[in-house]
């Protein structure tokens, strides 16, 4: 697992260019209301080209398994190797 965010405690904010950019990128993936699937390498791979990053809480790469009852979830973001 790669590590994207070398130290957690330094946090930045998304430039509001590229947040909104970001942003709409991912409401194109989530255009579709219904998924068999939960898209999240799709919108890995549409954010990845503004260098930010799906992380875990320890700042590597983001993987793992979705469950829960209340069909939400959230992610750590990553850019240019801050924590956002």
């Amino acid at each position: 697992m790669a590590t994207i965010v070398r130290d957690m405690s330094l946090k930045t904010v998304l430039p509001p260019a590229v947040k909104r950019k970001v942003q709409r990128e991912i409401e194109r993936v989530l255009q579709p209301t219904y998924f068999r699937s939960i898209p999240l390498s799709d919108i890995a791979d549409k954010i990845a080209p503004f260098n930010v990053h799906l992380i875990d809480d320890d700042g590597t790469e983001w993987s793992g398994f979705l469950t829960g009852a209340d069909g939400r979830a959230d992610f750590e973001l990553a850019h240019n190797g801050l924590h956002v």
